[in-house]
């Protein structure tokens, strides 16, 4: 996780994180029908 490298992707690395997490949910639950 390179959110020092720039303020501008570190304010958009929670929203990137949740996305994120949100897909790999998504994508299990579709699996695990």
């Amino acid at each position: 996780m390179q959110s020092s490298a720039t303020p501008v992707s570190a304010e958009r690395a929670p929203l990137k994180e949740l996305v994120r997490v949100a897909l790999m949910e998504w994508k299990e639950r579709r699996e695990t029908r």
